[in-house]
């Protein structure tokens, strides 16, 4: 669940916080 990119990346946006948004990118894009 934790290590699903679009899940943190959902969070990040909801929280307002880039880094979870971008570090769901980043892994994703690997």
């Amino acid at each position: 669940y934790w290590n699903d990119p679009e899940v943190l990346q959902k969070l990040g946006q909801a929280m307002g916080l880039g880094a979870a948004g971008e570090a769901a990118t980043s892994a994703e894009l690997s």
